[in-house]
């Protein structure tokens, strides 16, 4: 060790002439160091050239004085009691200086104290009870942090410390020592430092800060407490440090600082002053000699270097050994002064840097007087705590033992944390949660660096798997990483992101082995079956203190959670991007799979079942009738997920831009939903659903789409679970009604049926509904349709009680019948029959003594003229009274309106003025009809109806009979059953003559058999008889050769067949007395005229009636596959599916040529009976008969060869 030259005389001060007060204390100060130091070397029995070697640091003198004022402090010290964590601080760090250990009850009496110092708004004040403070704040926290223990860490709340700090800071880099306080440098400093070693984020707490630190520097080079206000020692060190943490040298003057510091070593006392002209003082030899070391570190990691100032740190040393050092305990600021645990605590540090600034030889006392090496930045010992045993035995933690380890045959949710935070205190926010969060990766990266670089006795199968995971196969490889996520989760994420990125690039190749694969491991090894993962910014981080000893295993353990919960959610991504591969087996197992997640684990459910719902917009619908499917299966396992499946629904059908195919299948899944009388409130969502999605169609104008269909059949299944809330609904039934006006017959249709149904549950039927179906009536009938149409009717009618409008319906029916074809005529007078039986008055039949329908004695019915009486107009004078009242003082009538002339008006003049006025066919509301004054004239214009079974029940109706009918009314009036009659070649279809054998009745018998000519006449349906007589007049004598020729009717002959008869009946009025020789020169002239050959012009009349025919005829039998059953009086109970996909109607010619009944009907004549009905019947026969005749002689010539169409048309070129 060489000598050191210290107090040296030559350095004295020099007052170069001038002498001042300043000279004078300095000179003062020199004297009494030079007595000081003459005093310690005979105190200690030291001679000058030995004292440096031989001088030693009162280790134990210096602790105890510690200890002794921990425990009490003087009575000096009063003042000074918002400063007691600061004591805390200054004791604890000079204990570790010394490396004393101190006893667990000191420690603890430490923490107590501090842990009521901390407030609960965050930060610590300087005593309990007192305001949170930022000073003592930094004391408090570097106390607890010297103490180094769990406990320790865990008092300091690093959340609300977070809000502590922020409500400090001014928004331009400084902060307030408190609120409301002063602001300068040393708050920046202690609110940065404790950000820091709390692990708090900086970039967030501290923007602008470097910016007003440099703008505390002075010309001198030093830094003030704030802009513009002279240099110090103490700010500078906080400077300095400040920029150290944010690590921004380049905003500072160097040169100056470098130069400012310098010339604060006084080169005689070896010490520092704290301002230019100041005495020494030993607490600056922290303050001001920490910034060495500071500049000196960051003057090696900056991209530019700087020249950092160099330490005379050996006088340092002598100073504080000599000088500042108390012999009985303590250290005192300079001579004459008494020690105090303040300058204690930093003359010690002050030390410590000086010791450890040069070479361990240049160390004054030599090892002995060594004190724990400090962290400049913080004023920290870097020493590992070795306190709090009284035994002063630590704990030996081996820096080689994995953090996570998981028992064999265990999950690893099994051995993890499952705590969650219960309020927002115990949570991070911002940057603060970053900050914990790159520690926890960090933590567990090491981890599992450890974990695969631990050799054990198992390294020959890690290096195996390990060559299998570089070299093999791609099988190989996924059987690997399988085998390492399943042997340790934690230490394997890596494997199983690889993973997952191989189902992203939807390779087809491996695609679907890898995604099954993940699907298993997900649900057997990964997912906990009772709970979902926790996301890590949900745990309780703010009660996590570091230093525990769960702490790192916490952390990556949480981590580890949050990272499978976000590489889960990758993965039912990619799923779901399979879904959408167009090779259906790959898209329909990627469904299913989502669909066995759902339904076996809770993780990401609601993210899950959005994936599958979204998939019923797949272009592929064999994709989107198996989500349904899928959807279906689920509820049946997990019926309490009904509501939350609905919900998801809703909001796809809802959804902008969604597809109407995407919402037909949605609303059918709603529709297919089971329910139960404890779902109310279920139904009523979903109904609520349907009833929303009607109003956006209709504000759409898109009423004709097939979902509108879905959608009313869904809104009457849902009825009867929801009875009771029904009244709840009435706003939504209103827009029903307009569905009804503005979308075709079919879904008209049922939207009547269903707003009839709802009203029938609720137990009132509205006013509103009898008008809609009262217009509704008015439009042309579908026949598909038709059975749903009278069944309605029946039933609406029926449960009427307001005879007046029971009367309009009935009255329009019939106006309705004289337009129809037979099959709905005649139904329709059935559906009356039925009423009537219910309710005989229903039926309004002739009166003549109050009736414009009159009978003559012959019986013949005569129609009086509908006279309407015309009321007086009346005029009313008004006048005003004195009160301001209206009031009518006369009334006038007007007789100048009334028409004097003609005898109806004279015979009437003294009618009744209150005479109600007649029948009104084309009102709106039944009720205003007077459909009950007016008796029903339509019955005896159908009397006279071509078709006998229509004119049967015409008859019967006006006599009061019961009608009865057991065949089907589509079937049997038909005009295709008509022409189906005449087809005498028997079917080619084997399945239908099957059926026709054993369903063996009058109706199926061919009419030129012997069975039927031999069935009596009464036993023949009444709709037949007419075929059954011309069988017995003209086919009974056949021979067996005739039999034969007219079972061999080919197509060709038969449609000449049916353009003769056509074309005759067209010029061959029913109601006209022909004479039978007339009609066989007609008919003979037409043979003639077909035997020659010659091309027979249409006239353009005549084409017209044979179109009317044949489109009557297409319309009638073009029913499609997919028509809806068929409901009606001889089926009442049961009710149709309304399937029918086409919104096409019937064109029903409407020509008055064609129906003969629309004319005037021949009211000359009375209504004829039964028996009379066919009286045109044998002119029919021998029309027939003629043709048959005719085409007899056809046939006896042989097969004429029929011309094809390119011949034709060249005929016709």
């Amino acid at each position: 060790m060489g000598s050191f030259t210290i107090f040296d005389e030559s350095w004295l001060s020099d007052s170069l002439g001038v002498k001042t007060d300043s000279y004078a204390e300095q000179s003062w100060t020199e004297t009494d160091i030079q007595d000081e130091y003459d005093f310690m070397i005979g105190y200690h029995k030291l001679t000058k050239e030995n004292a440096c070697e031989q001088i030693e640091l009162a280790r134990e003198k210096h602790a105890n004085f510690a200890l002794r004022n921990l425990k009490r402090l003087p009575g000096s010290y009063g003042s000074m009691d918002s400063s007691k964590t600061w004591f805390c601080y200054w004791a604890m760090h000079t204990l570790r200086l010394l490396d004393r250990e101190v006893s667990d009850e000191t420690a603890n009496n430490v923490m107590d104290f501090i842990e009521c110092c901390q407030d609960k708004k965050g930060g610590f004040a300087g005593a309990p009870g007192q305001l949170p403070h930022l000073a003592p704040t930094y004391g408090a926290c570097m106390a607890l942090i010297e103490i180094g223990t769990e406990r320790a860490y865990k008092i300091i709340n690093r959340g609300t410390l977070f809000e502590f700090i922020k409500r400090m800071s001014v928004g331009d880099g400084s902060f307030h020592m408190h609120e409301g306080g002063e602001i300068d440098i040393r708050a920046v400093y202690c609110a940065i430092s404790v950000a820091s070693m709390c692990n708090l984020n900086l970039s967030s707490l501290f923007k602008g800060t470097a910016v007003w630190v440099r703008d505390c520097q002075t010309f001198e080079g030093g830094f003030g407490a704030l802009p513009d206000v002279e240099a110090h020692g103490g700010y500078t060190y906080c400077a300095v440090a400040t920029l150290g943490f944010l690590n921004r040298f380049d905003m500072i003057n160097m040169t100056r600082l470098n130069s400012w510091l310098y010339s604060k070593q006084y080169r005689y006392e070896g010490a520092f002053c704290g301002r230019t002209n100041k005495l020494v003082d030993a607490c600056y030899s922290f303050w001001q000699g920490a910034s060495y070391p500071i500049l000196e570190m960051f003057s090696k990691n900056e991209n530019k270097p700087f020249l950092a100032p160099k330490l005379n740190h050996i006088g340092l040393q002598a100073y504080t050994l000599f000088i500042s050092q108390d012999p009985f305990g303590g250290l005192k600021d300079k001579p004459k002064k008494s020690p105090d645990l303040y300058h204690t605590c930093y003359s010690l540090s002050g030390l410590s840097i000086a010791q450890h600034a040069g070479k361990p030889d240049e160390i004054i006392g030599k090892e002995k007087n060594l004190l724990v090496e400090i962290e400049p930045l913080y004023n920290m010992t870097k020493k590992p705590s070795t306190v709090v045993k009284s035994k002063g035995k630590k704990k030996q933690v081996s820096k080689h033992v994995l953090i996570i380890q998981h028992p064999a045959n265990t999950k690893w949710y099994d051995n993890t944390y499952n705590d969650k935070a219960t309020c927002e205190e115990d949570l991070l926010k911002g940057e603060e949660l970053a900050a914990i969060e790159s520690e926890a990766e960090t933590i567990w990266q090491k981890d599992i660096d450890l974990y695969h670089h631990n050799k054990d006795s198992g390294m020959s199968s890690v290096a195996w798997m390990e060559t299998v995971l570089s070299k093999g196969t791609f099988n190989d490889k996924v059987s690997a990483m399988q085998l390492n996520i399943r042997k340790s989760p934690v230490h394997s994420m890596n494997h199983l992101k690889s993973l997952v990125a191989i189902c992203e690039k939807k390779k087809l190749r491996n695609l679907f082995s890898s995604v099954k694969l993940l699907k298993d491991m997900f649900m057997v090894d990964l997912l906990p079956t009772t709970r979902k993962l926790i996301p890590f910014s949900k745990r309780p981080l703010a009660k996590l203190v570091e230093g525990n000893e769960d702490y790192e295993k916490k952390l990556v353990m949480w981590k580890f959670e949050s990272d499978l919960k976000d590489i889960y959610y990758k993965f039912l991504k990619a799923l779901d991007g399979c879904s959408g591969v167009t090779v259906e087996n790959v898209s329909t197992q990627s469904s299913n799979l989502l669909m066995d997640l759902l339904a076996e684990r809770p993780e990401r459910e609601s993210e899950i079942l959005s994936l599958i719902v979204n998939q019923l917009g797949n272009p592929n619908r064999q994709s989107a009738s198996h989500i349904i499917a899928l959807l279906k299966k689920l509820l049946q396992k997990h019926p309490d997920m009904k509501g939350i499946v609905v919900k998801e629904i809703e909001a796809l059908l809802f959804r902008r831009n969604i597809p109407i195919r995407t919402q037909q299948y949605a609303a059918g899944f709603l529709t297919q939903i089971e329910l139960s009388v404890m779902d109310k409130d279920l139904a009523k969502s979903i109904l609520t659903i349907f009833f929303s999605l009607i109003k956006t169609l209709i504000s759409q104008k898109n009423v004709e789409c097939k979902i509108m269909e879905l959608l009313i059949v869904g809104v009457y299944r849902i009825l009867p679970f929801i009875k009771e809330k029904i009244e709840e609904m009435g706003t939504e039934l209103e827009s029903l009604y307009k569905l009804v006006s503005l979308s075709k017959y079919p879904i008209a249709m049922k939207t009547l049926r269903l707003i009839y149904s709802t009203s029938v549950v609720s137990g009132s039927v509205s006013d509103q509904f009898y008008a809609s179906f009262y217009r509704f009536l008015l439009r042309e009938p579908n026949q598909k349709l038709q059975k749903d149409l009278f069944y309605l009717l029946f039933t609406v009618v029926k449960g009427d009680s307001n005879f007046e409008r029971q009367r309009a319906f009935i009255k329009r029916l019939l106006q309705m019948a004289l337009t129809g074809m037979p099959d709905f005529v005649a139904e329709a007078l059935f559906t009356i029959g039925k009423l009537a039986e219910i309710n005989k008055n229903l039926v309004m039949r002739k009166k003549a003594a109050d009736s414009n329908i009159a009978v003559a004695k012959d019986g013949t019915i005569i129609v009086k003229d509908e006279i309407e009486v015309e009321e007086d107009e009346i005029y009313y004078d008004y006048d005003v009274d004195a009160d301001g009242k209206v009031v009518k003082i006369e009334a006038k009538v007007d007789h100048s309106s009334l028409n004097k002339g003609g005898w109806n008006m004279k015979c009437e003049a003294t009618a009744d003025k209150n005479q109600s006025k007649s029948y009104n066919g084309h009102g709106f509301n039944p009720l205003f009809a007077n459909a009950h004054k007016a008796c029903d004239l339509e019955l005896f214009y159908l009397t006279s109806h071509y078709h006998p079974v229509v004119a049967d029940f015409a008859v019967k109706l006006l006599e009061g009979k019961k009608l009865t009918f057991e065949g089907n009314f589509k079937e049997d009036l038909s005009i295709i059953r008509f022409l189906d009659r005449f087809a005498f070649q028997k079917g080619k279809n084997r399945a239908i003559a099957r059926m026709d054998r054993q369903k063996k009745t009058i109706k199926n018998l061919a009419v030129n058999s012997e069975e039927y000519i031999k069935t009596e006449e009464q036993d023949i349906p009444l709709e037949e008889r007419y075929l059954h007589r011309y069988a017995c007049l003209k086919l009974g004598g056949a021979t067996k050769k005739d039999d034969d020729d007219n079972d061999s009717i080919n197509s060709d002959e038969f449609n000449d067949v049916l353009n003769k008869y056509t074309g005759q009946l067209d010029k061959f009025d029913m109601n006209d007395d022909v004479d039978d020789d007339e009609f066989a020169d007609f008919d003979k002239e037409f043979i003639v005229k077909e035997k020659s050959g010659k091309k027979r012009k249409r006239s353009d009349e005549a084409e017209q009636d044979l179109s009317k025919v044949l489109e009557g005829l297409d319309s009638d039998g073009e029913e499609g596959d997919d028509s809806e059953e068929e409901v009606g009086f001889e089926n009442q109970g049961s009710d149709s599916d309304d399937g029918a996909d086409s919104d096409e109607e019937m064109d029903v010619d409407d020509s008055d040529d064609d129906n003969p009944f629309l004319g005037e009907a021949p009211l000359s004549k009375a209504p004829r009976s039964s028996k009379d009905l066919f009286a045109d019947a044998r002119q029919n026969v021998d029309v027939l008969d003629d043709i048959m005749e005719d085409l007899d002689n056809k046939k006896a010539k042989g097969p004429t060869r029929k011309i094809s169409y390119k011949k034709r048309l060249g005929k016709k070129k």
